[in-house]
């Protein structure tokens, strides 16, 4: 037997602070110590669990197939809103290359935990720090790394594409289609991939009993934030994350749940008193785990980020090479763009009318593509699409003016990155500080600087947290309204269609809807942050007009988080601001006595309590939206983001910085003057994400500064005499 002491600096908070109702998380330097015995592995040993998980994949492919075969395939047709959530999520090629590498360290170590009756903790803490030897295990190694191998890195101005060299010690630090990393280990139930249980050994509560009790709808409308914040954040979200599932050509069908099913289904199981789904005969809902990305070590399954983790704004240049091209026009540096006469550009139409869940070529209507795959979830995401689309060809258009020596290449690229610094500007400087307030804000360190440069941190790895993107950062599907206001501004006639149905339903931006619907989104309430979710996300997302149900979102974010391993809420608690919660009625610090007990009516423990649904649960933090623990995560992600990338736009002294006049010029971008630029719209308050007051008064968009270009002039190649 072999002790295994890990020493690991960790930064970590260690105080909680509570003054005018602040809760401050306090980090310091701690020294962390893991002992776990781990008995003598040999080479042999090693080998031998290679060499059976070899064994054992086959036979799971045999399985796949016999299952295939049988019939047990998802029908598009026959359930569209599943068909809908897996098409969005589907792995890219490389993505489930790099499952299927996966595959042999995560049975090698079932193997190895069975041979050696090891315990969870040995697992989880022990095993990924075991030095891999013999023949397979370094077979499997070195195929392993290969897939993260990089062919060098040029010090560019420009980002790369898929966001690879950002870091240029570490190339794959927020590289599309790498491994999540996380604030605390996973918690499976068996130490590898089986999801969490209960303190006591028993199951947790089924996801949809918690969304049927804790997150049922209240109306409760925001009093100091509007829609647009809601519809901004996702499409940020979008940016930067999006963790595929298994998949392949096929479709995986999981329900209903029995012997026959794929080994990744994880369904959601609904109870048979259920309120919705049981008038429709429906006891099941299809749900498939997120695909597994290979660490090359023994040990935990992790998860993948499909996107750039970058703050790039690759919803609208895509995150491969081959993506981004695909969207070029190659003329003056421009996206392409469908003409729509009397509306303005729109995004260019689908290139799979047949396939993407969304077109209908039999009645002539086409849906969208952009740089993100979720373009067409709802017709207010699309829209924003559709503005950062036409942002880039006008600032494409000011630059040629401006130079006018330069060529197509030179300008995409040149708009490409102002777009990108414009982006950054508006989340850093107008959606964070409402989302966290002034004092998480200043915690952080993430305020724009009124003058001056930030500065890079090599040492800062700006790869998506597990636990943000997996809980934390899904707040916003609390703020979600099902009714969506529509105002024209000419006549202040004011509509609105209902979200449940219009997801995948752009087809009313052709005739205009585009202009009213951003209207609305800047002057209607979003819903407060809190755990209820609108019945049009609970019960019918991305539900098929005509059809009876959806999904259910809250039940899949919490049984998202089981697949991921994610800790009890209580864990972060302790994480956060060194609380130890012992009881419930601890929480009382964090939320409403209220929604406590309602955790205590459907959680066994205190400490079995899902991240997303104790977080929902919290009250928001001064001046914020979101609760405090939510606002750590938060704060701790963005914080990687802003100093962990080279190309931030407030950066001094990189390859890729901006001059002083440059920044200048970036720093008077507002959400209000783009949508103006890119709109009919003629009158809007210059803080869009809060309402019109004393304070933030309506006014006219010529008022409004907008990007001075002059700063780029000569700036790149010259003409050629």
């Amino acid at each position: 037997m072999r002790l295994i002491a890990r020493l690991t600096l960790v930064i970590c908070a260690c105080k909680l602070t509570i003054g005018q109702g602040i809760i401050t998380p306090r980090y310091a330097i701690l020294q962390r110590t893991h002992y776990e015995w781990l008995p003598q592995i040999t080479e042999y040993d090693m080998d031998q669990a290679f060499i059976v998980s070899e064994h054992v994949i086959k036979a799971k492919r045999a399985h796949e197939e016999k299952i295939f075969k049988g019939g047990r395939l998802m029908k598009p047709g026959h359930f569209p809103s599943s068909a809908r959530h897996q098409k969005l999520l589907a792995p890219h090629p490389k993505s489930s290359k790099m499952e299927r590498v996966t595959e042999k360290f995560e049975e090698a170590t079932n193997v190895i935990k069975d041979m050696f009756s090891l315990t969870k903790e040995q697992v989880t803490l022990a095993l990924p720090h075991e030095e891999l030897k013999g023949r397979e295990a370094l077979k499997a190694a070195e195929e392993c790394h290969k897939e993260f191998m990089s062919s060098g890195c040029a010090d560019s101005k420009y980002r790369t594409v898929d966001g690879s060299c950002n870091n240029l010690h570490n190339p794959t630090w927020g590289k599309a289609q790498t491994c999540l990393q996380r604030l605390l280990p996973p918690d499976y139930a068996d130490g590898i991939s089986v999801p969490r249980v209960s303190k006591s050994g028993k199951p947790l509560p089924p996801p949809r009993v918690i969304s049927l009790y804790i997150h049922r709808h209240m109306d409760r409308p925001a009093p100091d934030f509007t829609h647009l914040l809601m519809a901004f954040g996702q499409f940020v979200d979008h940016d930067i994350t999006l963790t595929p599932i298994t998949g392949g050509p096929q479709m995986i069908q999981c329900c209903p749940h029995d012997n026959a099913t794929h080994p990744q289904c994880y369904p959601v199981l609904l109870p048979q008193d259920d309120p919705f789904y049981s008038k429709y005969g429906q006891d099941c809902l299809n749900f498939v785990r997120s695909a597994p990305c290979p660490l090359c070590t023994l040990g935990p399954r992790q998860q993948m980020d499909q996107l750039t983790a970058f703050i790039d704004a690759s919803t609208v240049y895509g995150n491969q090479e081959n993506e981004t091209e695909a969207l070029r026009s190659f003329r003056d540096g421009k996206l392409i763009v469908t003409k729509v006469p009397h509306t303005g550009d729109l995004l260019p139409q689908t290139d799979d009318a047949k396939n993407d869940q969304c077109s209908v070529p039999q009645r002539n209507l086409f849906c969208f593509r952009a740089g993100d795959v979720r373009v067409n979830q709802h017709p207010a995401l699309t829209s924003l699409h559709t503005i950062w689309m036409r942002q880039h060809n006008r600032v494409a258009e000011g630059l040629k003016r401006v130079n006018p020596h330069w060529d197509d290449e030179t300008l995409f690229w040149e708009t490409r990155r102002i777009i990108g610094a414009q982006f950054q500007m508006v989340v850093f400087g107008e959606y964070l500080p409402v989302v966290l307030g002034s004092h998480y804000m200043d915690f952080y360190s993430l305020w724009v600087l009124e003058s001056g440069f930030t500065q890079y941190n090599s040492k800062m790895e700006p790869t998506m947290i597990n636990e943000f993107s997996t809980a934390a950062y899904r707040y916003g599907h609390s703020l979600v309204d099902g009714l969506f206001s529509e105002i024209q501004e000419h006549s202040g006639h004011i509509s609105g269609i209902m979200l449940r149905n219009y997801f995948f339903f752009p087809f009313e931006l052709y005739d205009g809807q585009l202009d009213p619907l951003m209207k609305g989104l800047t002057l209607q309430p979003a819903q407060k942050f809190d755990p209820y979710l609108v019945p049009d996300v609970r019960n019918f997302l991305y539900r098929r007009r005509g059809n009876a149900t959806g999904l259910d979102l809250a039940a899949f974010n919490i049984q998202r988080g089981r697949d991921h391993g994610l800790q009890g809420y209580t864990s972060y608690v302790q994480y956060c601001f060194g609380v130890e919660i012992k009881t419930f009625e601890d929480l009382d610090r964090f939320m409403t006595s209220e929604r406590r007990k309602r955790l205590q009516d459907i959680y066994q423990s205190v400490h079995d309590i899902d991240l997303f649904t104790g977080g929902t649960a919290e009250s928001h933090v001064p001046d914020g939206i979101v609760g405090p623990t939510f606002a750590c995560i938060i704060g701790i992600q963005y914080y990687h983001l802003k100093f962990g990338d080279r190309y931030y736009f407030e950066h001094h002294g990189e390859t890729g910085s901006f001059s002083l006049d440059q920044l200048d010029a970036i720093k008077k971008t507002t959400f209000s003057k783009l949508i103006c630029e890119n709109t009919h719209i003629h009158e809007i308050q210059r803080h869009v994400f809060r309402f019109p007051s004393s304070g933030n008064p309506v006014t006219h968009c010529h008022d409004l500064p907008d990007l001075d270009l002059s700063a780029w002039e000569d700036f790149g190649h010259k003409k050629k005499k």
